[in-house]
């Protein structure tokens, strides 16, 4: 009954959860308490407001008001997943607040088993691209825009790189808890048209949900700079976010590890892979498997490699400067290989993993993917090489359609994929 709900395709993966969950968990819509029309406005900033109106529908209800019986059915399967804040309302004996973010599915693949080529070994995909807002951010900015709202704060700003994920994040959550939102992005040029539309659709999916959105600076560090001075003015009300170094986001992707526990039927996984920029999932990982006594589970950290080296030698992988200290600090306390690859080894895994399992993730996933893929993970970094149970971390993202990806791997664009032409010619017959 789950797989009929579950529809795993190229592009419908995301917006099949969208249509399901988006505007309507946490009440009102997306520009709802958003504050995007009617925040604060600095003088040498710009500005980029919505002027969208989003009228996507499941069943002819927009958005603003999902079926009911489509979430009934969500929570019903446990697809609804509350975060640590519903956990402890529920112990406490208070209404338990809406969750913001979904628990997503664990799903083996043999495709990937067969790529790692060792006898034995299961491969399992914790598809984070299934969260609402498309990516496993909405994990670590969820529970952190929750704890602001705990604390009395009215207004969040934070900051995002040029594919925005962490900034929707903030964006989504803060609308759902009546919170205004500020994401502050950078102003750098795009290298080509692909990279141009990609960073202008990531400002209007943030604007979507009522969020201000600001330009400034050539990088995040910049961006993230101009967010803690605009935090500092706009007063007391205000709760800075910083999207990877904080404990509060640290917690949020830290429920990770809890749903792997329950699906494993709490058995230890052997290795987990995830991909790694400012160290903020692998922190929050590393602390759940510790919660769990899991302190000897081999975390395969793999990146996109750059000119200033990787994230966890200092060399501010990810284009995100300095990654956060406990990142680096989990990576000398667990035991953890680093895996770099190329853009275009991790467009290539992208590639691979989106023709065999219908599923499109952004080159910083597919950092992850290449690590398998490319068989960097070896019998000798798993804890038990012959019957292993690897977790590979899917954490989506919206920075990439079909055409760039395929153009990154240096690959054209097929009129149909490998599966669906095979569907296609099983039809004809």
């Amino acid at each position: 009954m789950v797989d009929s709900l579950l529809i795993f395709n190229a592009l419908g993966t995301q917006n099949a959860f969208r249509t399901l969950t988006s505007n309507g968990i946490g009440g009102g819509g997306g520009g709802s308490g958003g504050g995007g029309n009617g925040g604060h406005r600095l003088a040498g900033h710009k500005e980029i407001t919505s002027d969208l109106d989003v009228s996507l529908s499941s069943n002819g209800s927009s958005l603003d008001s999902p079926p009911h019986d489509a979430l009934t059915a969500l929570s019903q399967l446990g697809l609804l997943c509350p975060d640590l804040a519903t956990a402890a309302a529920a112990s406490a004996g208070v209404p338990a607040p809406l969750p913001l973010h979904v628990r997503t599915p664990l799903i083996e693949s043999r495709p990937l088993a067969r790529a790692m080529g060792i006898k034995g070994c299961r491969v399992w995909l914790k598809l984070e691209n299934c969260q609402p807002t498309g990516s496993v951010c909405l994990r670590g900015m969820a529970h952190a825009v929750r704890r602001a709202a705990e604390r009395g704060f009215t207004h969040v700003v934070t900051s995002s790189s040029c594919a925005g994920n962490s900034g929707l994040a903030c964006a989504y959550s803060a609308a759902r808890l009546g919170l205004q939102c500020t994401v502050v992005l950078p102003e750098s040029a795009a290298s080509n048209a692909n990279d141009a539309a990609v960073a202008q659709e990531a400002r209007a999916r943030i604007a979507d949900e009522g969020a201000q959105v600001l330009l400034h600076g050539a990088d995040w560090p910049e961006a993230h700079s101009q967010a803690e001075l605009l935090a500092g003015q706009l007063g007391r009300s205000v709760c800075l976010l910083h999207p990877f170094d904080s404990e509060d986001v640290w917690t949020g992707y830290s429920g990770l590890v809890d749903e792997l526990a329950e699906a494993l039927n709490g058995e230890q996984p052997d290795a987990i892979v995830l991909p790694v920029s400012g160290g903020g999932l692998l922190s929050g990982v590393v602390s759940g498997l510790w919660r769990y006594g899991w302190v000897t589970t081999p975390v395969i950290a793999a990146e996109l490699r750059t000119t200033n080296g990787g994230c966890l030698d200092g060399g501010g992988g990810g284009g995100v400067g300095r990654p956060c200290q406990r990142a680096l600090d989990a990576a000398r306390e667990q035991p953890l290989h680093s895996v770099t690859c190329s853009q275009d080894e991790a467009a290539k895994a992208s590639v691979s993993f989106l023709c065999q399992h219908q599923l499109l993730t952004e080159p910083v996933c597919g950092a992850a993917l290449a690590a398998v893929y490319g068989r960097h993970v070896g019998p000798g970094q798993l804890a038990r090489p012959q019957s292993a149970n690897i977790v590979l971390l899917v954490t989506g993202g919206r920075s990439v359609g079909l055409q760039q990806l395929f153009e990154l791997a240096g690959s054209p664009l097929p009129a149909a994929l490998p599966q669906q032409q095979q569907q296609q010619e099983q039809k004809q017959e």
